[in-house]
């Protein structure tokens, strides 16, 4: 039972909810020594296109194959998780999750500096580049990745994660296949564009749009020549 509620059955690794209490305990401990940690939040790049084009099953497979990567790709000292229970793994280092669909999360502790999780980053997109070999077919994917800084960006797990987020969006609007960090404008940037999308929907059903044409004029004899 504890395991159902705690660990995702597809890799095997902790769930939301087990981040979230591990993050939340490593904080409390941070606090009182004074450290430093970063999560990061990992998204796949066109996995959407991998289940349309090839199946769920191959994009399972796919998922299976990344969680492997990030488990086994990353030496225990870069405090990157693997699964809880392998003979390899050491919780007190690192922690992992695949909060589900391809949303994947890693805490990484003490960090002295926020430029140590953007290496670690890097490491893991230069990682996640390489092909995987689905159903005897080469598959390339890249991983946008979102990071947040313990105390900077946050004082919960929550938050950190909420953050690391929307730093992720961010680099998917930022040409995908890189890592960017949280600034505060960040959020002010999605709650704008959030309350455009609302007021723009809003606005459509309630037929306040209205058509205008632009007129072009030819600027030597001053006709206009279309719009």
């Amino acid at each position: 039972i504890a395991r159902l509620a705690y660990f995702d059955s597809l890799t095997g690794l902790p769930n939301r909810q087990s981040f979230l209490d591990r993050v939340d305990h490593e904080i409390a401990g941070a606090l009182n020594a004074g450290r430093r940690l970063a999560v990061l939040f990992m998204d796949l790049d066109g996995f959407k296109s991998i289940n349309d084009t090839m199946g769920h099953a191959a994009g399972d497979m796919l998922l299976q194959y990344k969680a492997v990567r990030l488990r086994d790709g990353l030496r225990p000292s870069d405090v990157l998780s693997r699964p809880m229970g392998t003979d390899s793994a050491r919780k007190d280092d690192f922690e992992l999750a695949r909060l589900g669909g391809d949303e994947f999360t890693a805490l990484i502790l003490n960090i002295e500096r926020p430029e140590d999780a953007a290496v670690v980053a890097k490491r893991i997109g230069e990682s996640m580049r390489k092909p995987f070999v689905v159903e005897g077919r080469s598959v390339t994917v890249t991983t946008s990745i979102g990071i947040a800084i313990y105390p900077d960006d946050g004082s919960d797990g929550a938050t950190l994660l909420r953050h690391a987020d929307t730093a992720m969006y961010h680099a998917k609007q930022t040409g995908r296949d890189n890592a960017q960090s949280y600034r505060p404008v960040l959020t002010s940037q999605l709650v704008k564009r959030m309350e455009l999308d609302s007021d723009m929907r809003a606005a459509l059903e309630q037929g306040q749009f209205h058509l205008v044409y632009q007129p072009q004029v030819d600027a030597a004899s001053g006709r206009i020549r279309s719009v």
